[in-house]
């Protein structure tokens, strides 16, 4: 049987691809590069009135277009004002076309350059076209053992792959008609990318190409169904989080039992001393 492809969308396990019986490879790709907003990052006075400071692709997070301001001093009541605005828009006019998800990272440090977590977290957003975010930190208590804010800073990391985008970033499959509880190893091969796979219904078992071709190996249920989901290296949770692209083949085939590999060892050991017998035999005649 020829190679099959995957029906869109089936990136979740609920509109996986089913397979028809008796097929065992896939041919496929992942694009986790669409849907990605290319951000910038403003600093920004506590009425966003004036712009201070701005960065564009200096994030170490998500794939190269996100934007990150280190060591911006905090003010003097704890807070400090940002805006997040789409490529090109470097004056923040809304005057862009980007779209999708981000999340941004306050890290804030003490005058040693220490960080308080207490003061730090995490938040998601997301960008449209024509449109701008105002992020802040809110004025707050001085940390412990501090008698105020002077030599506090943060550095602000935004990183634009956190979820599945709009692109093609997740494949679920269904292979079928199996045996029940037949054990079954699952391979990535020829992938253009650093793949991970899992068996799922809850995803389990995550393994990653570094090092050799993904492999797992697992039971059908007992329908004789065996499910499997393909993402990319990094994205651990299998929420599309990665901007990997290329093409991928993934195959599953039944474990051969083990009495099934002594009959063929069997049978291979016979064969191979007929083959002697008729070389013997061969040889007398002449």
């Amino acid at each position: 049987m020829s190679p099959a492809r995957a029906t869109e969308p089936n990136n979740t396990p609920i509109t996986a691809t089913i397979l028809p019986g008796g097929q065992t490879i896939v041919n496929d790709d992942l694009n986790g590069s669409l849907g990605r907003p290319d951000t910038i990052l403003g600093l920004y006075d506590p009425a966003y009135s004036t712009l201070m400071d701005s960065d564009d692709n200096s994030s170490p997070m998500g794939n190269g277009f996100a934007s990150q301001l280190l060591g911006v001093p905090v003010r003097s009541n704890g807070s400090a004002y940002f805006r997040v605005t789409g490529s090109p828009d470097a004056t923040f006019v809304s005057n862009h076309m980007q779209a999708g998800q981000y999340s941004v990272q306050f890290d804030v440090r003490d005058p040693l350059g220490e960080l308080v977590a207490e003061k730090s977290f995490t938040e998601f957003e997301s960008v449209s076209p024509l449109s701008l975010d105002n992020i802040w930190m809110n004025p707050s208590a001085v940390p412990a053992g501090f008698a105020s804010w002077a030599g506090f800073t943060v550095d602000v990391t935004v990183n634009n792959v956190v979820g599945p985008g709009t692109g093609d970033s997740l494949d679920f499959f269904v292979f079928t008609d199996f045996e029940p509880f037949q054990e079954v190893t699952a391979t990535i091969t020829d992938a253009e990318f650093d793949a991970l796979i899992a068996i799922y219904d809850n995803i389990t078992l995550v393994t990653s190409s570094v090092g050799g071709p993904p492999t797992l190996v697992g039971q059908a249920d007992a329908a004789g169904n065996f499910r499997v989901g393909v993402t990319g290296l990094g994205d651990d949770g299998f929420a599309g989080a990665h901007a990997l692209v290329g093409a991928y083949t993934l195959e599953v085939l039944p474990v051969p039992e083990p009495a099934s590999m002594i009959l063929l060892a069997i049978g291979g050991l016979g064969f191979a001393a007929w083959s002697v017998r008729r070389r013997r035999t061969s040889a007398t005649r002449r």
